[in-house]
């Protein structure tokens, strides 16, 4: 498809934001049956022109070609919770991005989050990080919300430290995780400090 490789140069080499979308628009009318191209403009109407409306338009057009797209479906999600409110459309669609590819990351981690916001289900949620690190081990994301999830809910220091470095150790700059991390790190430290401090009580 040579509309599509054109629309990926103009997109990243030249930063031709609206050639790509123009070359994209194209091919779609050549071939109305390519999946990719509807994608690719969808996620440049939604990212790069915050033109919602065409962006949902898009990632249909591209489920309805091959409706095992997974990142259609999960970046139908994303637009229909964050723009559109649509709770239970979100969560269809993530769950659609799971059937089609069980092992998308993306796609599990955003459940999680969306069952942490609006649904309240604590094991739902950390089912969906735990899917999403079995699939990507390094994903910062998925592992700083399971450590948060594993401190605040759990009461699970040892998982909540182990999820922290994990998300540290994918991304070294993972800001939250430093700061949730060493505050674990404190706190434990400061137990340590009062439980030596009873002891030596005890023993005076």
């Amino acid at each position: 498809h040579a509309h599509c490789s054109l629309g990926l140069l103009l997109r990243h080499e030249r930063k031709d934001v609206d050639g790509a979308i123009e070359t994209y628009r194209a091919a779609v009318e050549a071939d109305p049956g390519y999946a990719d191209a509807h994608y690719a403009l969808g996620v440049l109407l939604h990212n790069k022109r915050q033109n919602v409306d065409g962006a949902e338009k898009a990632y249909r057009a591209a489920i309805e070609a091959d409706p095992r797209h997974a990142n259609a479906h999960n970046n139908l999600g994303n637009l229909l919770l964050n723009e559109r409110r649509d709770v239970d459309g979100a969560e269809k669609a993530f769950r659609a991005a799971i059937k089609a590819d069980p092992r998308h990351a993306w796609a599990h981690h955003n459940l999680g989050l969306l069952l942490k916001k609006e649904r309240q289900d604590v094991d739902g949620e950390e089912k969906a990080y735990r899917a999403a690190i079995e699939a990507e081990p390094g994903n910062a994301n998925a592992n700083y919300n399971l450590g948060r999830l594993l401190m605040n809910e759990r009461q699970d220091v040892d998982g909540a430290e182990k999820a922290y470095r994990a998300a540290i150790e994918g991304d070294p700059g993972h800001a939250k995780a430093h700061r949730n991390g060493g505050r674990l790190l404190q706190n434990r430290k400061d137990d340590e400090g009062g439980e030596q401090t009873a002891r030596r009580a005890d023993q005076k």
